[in-house]
């Protein structure tokens, strides 16, 4: 279940009246299907965009309906008090991809073709002073204590990446240079 707090602006609502409106939606489009459509959560437990997430990546709508808190509300008003009761703050890099959002971002196929280019150590050095990137090691932390990069940031790619890399790392236009594996 997303927060319905995250959009306020950009909506001009309220968290309550953006709540109402999940509302409508979940029990006018969503509820109705039936139990055996399988749904794939967008993020997963330790996303700041939600709470009280599950760590399975899949499941069905049927089972949603009997274990998720906020499905299981007697009525709209149990329903926006479910969904808006204890939410921390917003990530700090939400403002900045609420507006990458509504002013357009690079294609994916551009992204790829950038993020697959090889950066080879020899000649990162410059790429990096010339952009004034992270290096982000994304190795797992015992390798990382073995030899690493000065001024590298270590976040494995097992358990919380994603929030803790929205956390740490907050300018969505950030160059980052992630040291990897080989291979």
């Amino acid at each position: 279940m997303g927060r319905p707090d995250l959009a306020q602006k950009a909506a001009s609502m309220t968290q309550e009246e953006l709540a109402g409106m999940l509302y409508e939606l979940l029990t006018t489009k969503i509820m109705p299907l039936a139990d055996d459509v399988i749904v794939y959560p967008a993020h997963g437990a330790g996303s700041a965009c939600s709470k009280n997430m599950m760590k399975e990546t899949v499941d069905t709508l049927g089972n949603q309906k009997k274990m998720n808190y906020a499905l299981n509300q007697p009525n709209k008003q149990a329903f926006i008090a479910a969904v808006t009761d204890g939410l921390l703050s917003p990530p700090g890099y939400f403002g900045m991809n609420v507006a990458m959002n509504k002013g357009g971002y690079d294609s994916f196929e551009n992204v790829l073709t950038r993020g697959l280019k090889a950066i080879q150590p020899k000649d990162a050095g410059a790429d990096i002073e010339a952009t004034g990137a992270i290096l982000l090691d994304v190795r797992n932390a015992d390798n990382f204590s073995m030899g690493h990069v000065p001024r590298s940031i270590n976040i494995g790619l097992k358990g919380d990446f994603v929030p803790w890399v929205g956390a740490i790392i907050v300018d969505v236009k950030q160059p980052l240079v992630p040291l990897t594996e080989a291979g």
